[in-house]
């Protein structure tokens, strides 16, 4: 009876369906806290002088500082990335590289992570060519041009935005739906709508295209049961994006 108490007090748990989204919820309050405050601190010290300005301009000056922007996301995604941990850490019986699956992939799958995020890249430019679509806010394009160090607007965008929203969307809350009645389909459709909406700066057709993008993701992480592959696939399809941005921007119009 010994024996088994203590085989039970080991075996791993994972926060249940409930528990997961709550414990999401919080670990985005706080890292969206902590990156508005980021954010207001580093544009109003970055900020010029606008007393003829309107609110409006304001806010659109505030929404496009492209070194508060990188900032922000810099600092805020290490603290969200270590609640994560730490909400883990309060269950016991699995790591924290078990949890969120940060395990190894077959080597011939890593080819196949390449060529995905490229190939997406290649289909959504083909597709603008040829279907005419409302231009999205641009604010990407002038948050960049406001970013004053651009080598820290490429680290936010490359390494540290993808790295908080892939340990908690296809981490911390596909490890607790995966178990729940709706099933790695249901948990895949989820986390990519919620995940979507997770960006509305963008307008309709980027929020549907980041739809898409996140049901690919997990289905990569369906499939190698590894956070890895949504992890590169999504930090590579933001370099893309960052390389088609700088070179539009050099491109005499």
């Amino acid at each position: 009876m010994q024996n088994e108490t203590s085989t039970n007090q080991i075996e791993p748990r994972i926060w249940n369906t409930w528990s997961t989204v709550g414990l999401s919820i919080v670990i985005f309050i706080i890292f969206s806290t902590i990156q508005v405050i980021t954010h207001l601190i580093v544009a109003v010290l970055n900020l010029s002088p606008l007393s003829s300005a309107s609110i409006r301009d304001l806010l659109e000056s505030l929404s496009t500082d492209g070194l508060a922007i990188s900032i922000s996301t810099i600092v805020a995604a290490p603290v969200g990335i270590l609640m994560t941990f730490l909400f883990i850490k309060m269950r016991r019986g699995l790591s924290v590289s078990e949890y969120l699956g940060l395990k190894s992939f077959s080597k011939k799958t890593l080819p196949w992570l390449l060529l995905i995020p490229i190939g997406l890249t290649a289909i959504v430019e083909l597709v603008s060519i040829f279907v005419a679509e409302p231009e999205d806010s641009g604010f990407m394009m002038e948050a960049y041009k406001n970013s004053v160090f651009p080598a820290l607007f490429w680290i936010s965008v490359v390494i540290f935005a993808p790295a908080f929203e892939e340990v908690l969307f296809r981490g911390f809350i596909f490890k607790g739906l995966m178990r729940s009645r709706i099933g790695s389909a249901g948990t895949v459709i989820l986390t990519s709508l919620v995940w979507s909406l997770f960006h509305f700066q963008y307008n309709l057709s980027g929020i549907a295209l980041v739809f898409i993008i996140g049901l690919i993701l997990g289905v990569v992480r369906t499939k190698t049961g590894s956070l890895w592959g949504p992890l590169i696939i999504h930090s590579i399809w933001n370099l893309l994006q960052m390389l088609l941005l700088v070179l539009y921007l050099n491109v005499p119009q």
